[in-house]
């Protein structure tokens, strides 16, 4: 599929979501070369 495809498909998708709701605590990556979060749980709710 090509790249522009896929990112349609991504943003139909995203309008499809009326929801989004975090229902857990975010797991984080520590390393002294980047940090950021590894998993966040969500809800998602279609509209």
């Amino acid at each position: 599929m090509p790249v522009s495809n896929a990112a349609l498909r991504h943003d139909a998708d995203a309008m499809a979501l009326d929801e989004i709701e975090v229902t857990g605590e975010p797991e984080r990556l520590y390393s002294n070369f980047i940090c950021g979060i590894t998993a966040l749980p969500v809800r998602l709710g279609a509209a």
